[in-house]
């Protein structure tokens, strides 16, 4: 009988839960590609760059949201804050592009369409 296996058993019969290495907590960017990639997956046609110069850069596809600096189709730039508030229903994309706060590089009306997907609910 291993080591661990001996301190499995003695765990079990004492009553002591298994212990299990934590997770590390996700990071903001971690954080905000789960909530992006909620609503972005099959949704998203060809790519998106969603570049926040504040914490870093999404790679939006129709498979979801990943950290990377791939060329993308099109490429929206703002404070992540920005577009945490878009992904969240408080921030209108229209109105965002509109004050200057969301730049696109890119088609605009595509840029409309990814906003819409962003905003609405997964």
């Amino acid at each position: 009988m291993t080591h661990r296996h001996t301190l499995l058993s003695r765990a079990l019969w004492h009553g002591i839960p298994d212990i299990q290495p934590e997770t590390p907590p996700m990071t903001p960017l971690e954080d905000f590609a789960a909530a992006v990639s909620a609503r972005a997956k099959g949704r998203i046609r060809g790519s998106v760059a969603l570049n926040m110069p504040d914490l870093g850069r999404l790679y939006v596809d129709e498979t979801g949201a990943t950290e990377s600096d791939r060329d993308a189709d099109l490429t929206l730039t703002a404070t992540s804050q920005v577009f945490r508030n878009i992904v969240e229903g408080s921030q209108n994309p229209t109105t965002a592009v509109m004050t200057g706060k969301l730049k696109v590089d890119g088609s605009p009306m595509r840029a409309l369409k990814v906003g819409e997907i962003l905003s609405a609910a997964p």
